[in-house]
């Protein structure tokens, strides 16, 4: 039987015993099992996570497969949520997962529901201004988006910064039309380190925004004070 020291030995190793217990005893809740919630849910399992709540509607589509790298041709048609539960158990056993096959809505409630932070992996401001509602004082949110070949992240926490809805009042939604699946991947990393930043008290997205270019490996930072 494999151990959890065992198995998450090179990240101790790097970050230690004191930071990895904070991963193992946290919670975070994953809005999007899409692209970025595929690569989230996949570092933040692979970092040792204790428990991640999957929140989708959806179901698995081939135009999916560019770059949600959870999910295969025999996929298509189950939902998003269970087959990425099946994948991330596969991989770490220890974290303990639960899935909501569900639509955020006003009438959602996520009270109920334990967690640390939040991880925004959805595709429209009418969703995530919902789900930033769901926030207590004592919960993060770390936000990304993606289009085409660029992507965005920034931390929200009550009281310490501006809100989604007041720093995108007027947003639709991001253009999804084109996305190709290394801005995912380079998005959901440094979303997942975000993540793990403000487990540990450390983040360092807190009233700005990074924004990444591919064309030409740009990295800007817009200030939010």
């Amino acid at each position: 039987m494999i151990k959890y020291n065992d198995l998450f030995q090179k990240n101790i190793a790097y970050w230690g015993n004191a930071s990895q217990n904070i991963l193992k005893n946290s919670s975070i809740l994953i809005a999007g099992c899409g692209g970025l919630g595929s690569v989230v849910s996949s570092n933040l399992i692979r970092s040792g996570i204790g428990k991640l709540i999957l929140i989708d509607y959806e179901q698995v589509e081939i135009s999916n497969l560019n770059r949600q790298i959870f999910f295969e041709v025999g996929d298509i048609g189950d939902f998003k949520t269970r087959v990425t539960k099946e994948r991330l158990k596969a991989i770490n056993p220890f974290c303990k997962i639960e899935i909501l096959d569900t639509k955020l809505s006003e009438n959602t409630d996520l009270s109920s529901l334990k967690f640390n932070g939040v991880a925004d992996c959805l595709d429209n401001y009418k969703s995530r201004f919902i789900l930033e509602k769901q926030l207590d004082k004592n919960s993060f949110l770390v936000h990304g988006g993606i289009s085409l070949d660029f992507g965005q992240i920034t931390t929200i926490i009550h009281g310490k910064s501006k809100s989604l809805e007041e720093i995108f009042k007027g947003v639709d939604s991001f253009n999804n039309n084109g996305i190709l699946p290394q801005i995912v991947n380079i998005i959901g990393s440094l979303m997942s380190h975000e993540i793990i930043n403000n487990l540990i008290k450390k983040p360092q997205l807190l009233n700005r925004i990074l924004v990444f270019e591919l064309e030409d490996f740009s990295i800007n930072f817009i200030n939010l004070n």
